[in-house]
């Protein structure tokens, strides 16, 4: 048979099938539309948040992402209406130079406290332009605040590492051009966190990946797919380190190198955004460990897009060109930093 006629006798099965494919999923969905009605979330949290105060609205967008996904759906649509009113209600000067100071000592009662934080200013360089949107800024911060609890419900130990700790050092925030949120933890709390998670939040889905389990993905099971892979996005990458009695190393991996304890512990909480957390006592070493040493003169994007989980070009250019559009912390890097007494484990300095 000539090779184009059995082309085209291909082409017509495959259409075949694909009809037959759409046609059987269509009764499958009516099927369980008929006898497993669901409620209509948005309209019900519409009417909660129409009898609260703005100010206790972040509370219940939190809260909300507790309920059942039967039952909540439709809680990007909900943290984003949320964030859009918070923009809209924002102050349209805000001070040029807005420092916060710690009112408070003890690290658990500074870690609890808000930093104000106003999406008014938020400004995208041409040359190396924000990635994340004002809503998925608000749904990572919803996932590290339940995180951080958790932890702190279960004394499990944590720390920014990587682009996150660098744009908490540079920025008191995200990298503008960063979309990912990269934390680390011993390996030998991997299964007690993984534990803990599953018993106190039925939303938040966790992801094995890479070889034998080098790191877990934590997400919102509601958020949408990062490209076309089955995890959500946005996520956290927790990834694990082993130590012995002076040094910590990536679990599983021998590229980054060792770091001495003494360059991470006693931890200190470091802003992010409007939240404390907790990142290792000396992030210069960190960096060095890394091979970041001009991380204060170059900025460069990392060359790809964890919301669609594909290779995009790497974009350097020199940080000078970017202040006029994100705000560099240019502070005494010796001010008083405050210990991070929230943990006794974090605080360990011993194997």
């Amino acid at each position: 048979m000539h090779t184009s006629i059995k082309r085209i006798l291909l082409i017509g099965k495959n259409r075949r099938y694909i009809y037959l494919n759409v046609v059987l999923s269509s009764v499958i969905l009516f099927v369980i539309c008929l006898f497993y009605p669901i409620s209509d979330p948005p309209r019900y949290i519409s009417n909660v948040l129409a009898h609260v105060t703005k100010e206790t609205r972040a509370e219940i967008i939190i809260s909300a992402t507790n309920l059942n996904y039967n039952t909540i759906r439709n809680a990007t649509q909900l943290i984003c209406t949320y964030t859009a009113e918070r923009i809209a209600s924002e102050p349209r000067e805000v001070p040029q130079y807005y420092i916060v100071q710690p009112r408070l000592i003890d690290g658990d009662s500074i870690a609890k406290q808000k930093i104000p934080y106003f999406y008014t200013l938020w400004k995208s360089a041409p040359k190396l332009p924000r990635v994340i949107t004002p809503c998925e800024h608000q749904i990572y911060l919803n996932l590290l605040i339940k995180l951080d609890n958790l932890c702190r419900k279960y004394d499990i130990p944590y720390m920014m590492i990587g682009g996150t700790l660098l744009g908490s050092y540079k920025y008191h925030d995200f990298l503008p051009w960063d979309d990912d949120v990269d934390l680390f933890m011993p390996y030998s709390d991997k299964n007690r966190f993984v534990t803990a998670m599953n018993s106190d939040f039925k939303n938040i889905s966790i992801e094995y990946l890479y070889l034998h389990n080098r790191y877990l993905k934590v997400y919102f099971n509601w958020s949408p797919n990062a490209g076309l892979y089955p995890w959500r996005f946005p996520f956290i990458d927790i990834f694990f380190y082993e130590q012995n009695q002076t040094y910590i190393w990536h679990y599983n991996d021998p590229i980054p190198g060792p770091m001495k304890k003494s360059d991470i512990f006693p931890l200190v909480l470091r802003p992010f955004s409007e939240l404390w957390l907790p990142s290792p006592g000396n992030p210069i070493s960190v960096f060095a460990s890394t091979g970041w040493f001009s991380m204060e003169t170059a900025c460069y994007s990392r060359g790809y897009s964890h919301r669609r989980e594909v290779i995009e070009p790497t974009i350097y250019t020199k940080c000078s060109e970017l202040q006029d559009f994100y705000p560099f912390n240019i502070a005494s890097r010796s001010s008083e930093t405050i210990p991070c007494n929230i943990l006794s484990s974090m605080i360990s300095t011993t194997g």
